[in-house]
């Protein structure tokens, strides 16, 4: 199979025509009948194009003429695996144990690769653009295709190699025909690790954008695989004879074939709006969960209004503050906390909904609000400081000085510790106990907005530099930088197995792998900016709440990396 630069499926078959689809209704785009031919592979070129290898012989199809080329001709067997490069060019692979590299530009061969011993059933990029190859001659060999010069072998496999596949962090898989996948390291040409789960031949293999290993096999199953502890984490039933290839589509979708004539579509995560809540008559600054069933919000309208998603609506309006709600916080299980551009933070009896205490000290807006790890509530504002206060008694303990300009977000970390951002573009760690400036995080060139702590201690920081980025705490550094967002970032959390959300004034929420630093998918969440984003800390729900400019408050279902189920079959 392979997804065509339009988003249409090609699929292959032994009923040797070649099928496009539209993968909306499954009906057949084009049929391109090859007759007394052979087909084995097929792969998709640039502009709607589509290589095919017919016997010993490539041809490239045209979806918009809707011609086959002449061919390229040079193989002396029957051709088994075909990789698109760059720069228009293709190689080719099969039974006469060669690789040959075409340039589609004028239909020459550039060169042949030498040293397979066997049949060559697979072929794959790296990243800096080296092919690996493997074979029946149970090697798996890395190419330098611009100069034909076999680079590395990889010696050991324990049975023919029926598929290689490239990881993420640049090791490669390898499908065997014992039912073993083996992950091996290029340089040191080592195996890793094995992962054993199938009881026959792995025919497919497909590193997913969040760099989960799915392998197929003739035992008909279709498992899924952590890459780095070789932990089966689901296996998907569907197919009823031996599953042969996969693709991935453009909405992020798995798709299988197999011997039993069926193409299946798994549906995998999405971030899908079950709920939208109107009420607020201006921009929603903030956004909290406060049980699995309430999310509050708070507004420039001046109101903090409470949302069940039982009722399906608004079941109270909160009105005590005299301007703008910028911040909502949970303190315990029994209170909020609210602050305001009136330059007082409020809390909030979380069952009842009153006014326990007003807390002031701030002599201009109050933007953000965070609580430690031992009960104390930190609070920024636009009068550039962090103040850190009793929230029991509203007695402040410590006022922080440090900012050139306002403070827009505070985040309060492991070891009673304090993050803020601030519009003079700077990152600072304090020590909440002395006010004590351990650290000053340097790398972004615009006001940051939003925090997040993951669970190793690490930390999150979007910015209207429209990046996030991934900081050690221990040295200062930049981990990771993501990129994606076209306008400022406002919110992070992360929902379940890892996966980080991100919403920005570019009216989207991408859905991230933070450990890759990929973006996984991209969602208009709503009709204007996303000001916040708060994930339900129950994990069961996987709900995520985001308020917007739009004044609206959304909640969506986050659909868990690993519960794949088949959406439909053509």
């Amino acid at each position: 199979m392979a997804v065509m630069s339009d988003g249409s499926l090609a699929s292959a078959s032994k009923d040797r025509t070649v099928k496009i689809w539209d993968v909306e209704t499954g009906e057949t785009k084009n049929t391109i009948p090859l007759y007394n031919h052979s087909l084995k592979a097929i792969a998709a070129l640039s502009d709607n194009r589509l290589a095919i290898a017919i016997d010993n012989l490539v041809k490239v199809f045209d979806s918009s003429t809707k011609e086959l080329s002449k061919g390229l001709s040079g193989h002396t067997k029957a051709i088994h695996a075909l990789l698109p490069l760059p720069q228009n060019k293709i190689a080719t692979a099969g039974a006469d144990r060669q690789i040959k590299i075409w340039n589609l530009e004028n239909s020459k061969l550039e060169r042949s690769l030498l040293g397979h011993e066997d049949f060559i059933r697979s072929l794959a990029l790296l990243p800096n653009g080296n092919i690996v190859s493997g074979g029946d001659d149970k090697t798996v060999r890395i190419w330098n295709p611009k100069n034909g010069e076999c680079i590395a072998v990889l010696e050991g496999m324990s049975d023919y190699v029926y598929k290689v596949a490239v990881m993420k962090d640049g090791n490669i898989a390898v499908g065997v025909r014992d039912g073993t996948i083996e992950i091996w390291e290029p340089n040191s040409k080592m195996q890793l690790r094995k992962f054993r789960g199938h009881d026959d031949y792995v025919y497919a293999l497909k590193v997913l954008p969040d760099g989960t290993l799915v392998s197929g096999s003739a035992d008909n199953s279709i498992k899924l695989w952590n890459r780095e502890s070789g932990e089966l984490i689901k296996e998907l039933k569907g197919h009823y004879f031996p599953v042969l290839d996969f693709e991935t589509l453009p909405d992020g979708n798995l798709v299988s074939c197999g011997e039993d004539n069926l193409i299946n579509i798994w549906a995998s995560k999405k971030l899908e709006n079950i709920m939208t809540f109107t009420g607020h008559t201006k921009p929603v600054w903030t956004v909290l969960w406060l049980t699995d069933d309430r999310v509050a919000s708070g507004s420039e309208d001046k109101t903090i209004k409470i949302w069940s998603l039982e009722k399906g609506g608004c079941v109270k309006t909160l009105t005590d503050h005299q301007d703008q709600v910028r911040a909502l916080c949970k303190i315990n299980k029994d209170r909020f906390a609210s602050a305001s551009s009136d330059a007082t933070i409020k809390i909030w009896d979380l069952h009842k909904y009153t006014v326990v205490r007003t807390i002031t000290g701030h002599s201009r807006p109050v933007r953000c609000l965070s609580v430690s790890d031992k009960g104390d509530l930190a609070s920024g504002g636009e009068d550039a400081m962090i103040r850190i206060w009793n929230w029991e008694t509203g007695k402040e303990l410590r006022a922080i000085e440090g900012h050139d300009d306002y403070v827009r977000s505070v985040k309060c970390i492991t070891g009673h510790r304090v993050v803020s951002g601030s519009r003079d573009n700077t990152v600072k760690v304090w020590l909440i106990g002395t006010g004590q400036l351990l650290m000053e995080l340097k790398g972004h060139t615009l006001p940051i907005w939003c925090f997040y702590e993951l669970s190793d201690g690490r930390l999150l920081t979007g910015s209207s530099d429209q990046t996030m980025r991934l900081w050690n705490l221990l040295t200062g550094e930049v981990v990771m930088v993501y990129k994606g967002h076209s306008l400022p970032v406002w919110a992070i959390t992360m929902g379940e197995d890892d996966i980080m959300l991100s919403g920005s004034e570019d009216s989207t929420i991408k859905t991230w792998d933070y450990k890759e630093g990929m973006m996984i998918r991209s969602v208009i969440a709503h009709s204007n900016a996303v000001w916040s984003l708060d994930s339900n800390p129950n994990p069961k729900p996987g709900l995520i709440a985001s308020g917007s400019w739009d004044t609206t408050v959304k909640i969506w279902a986050f659909i868990r990396k690993n519960t794949a189920k088949k959406e439909d079959s053509f």
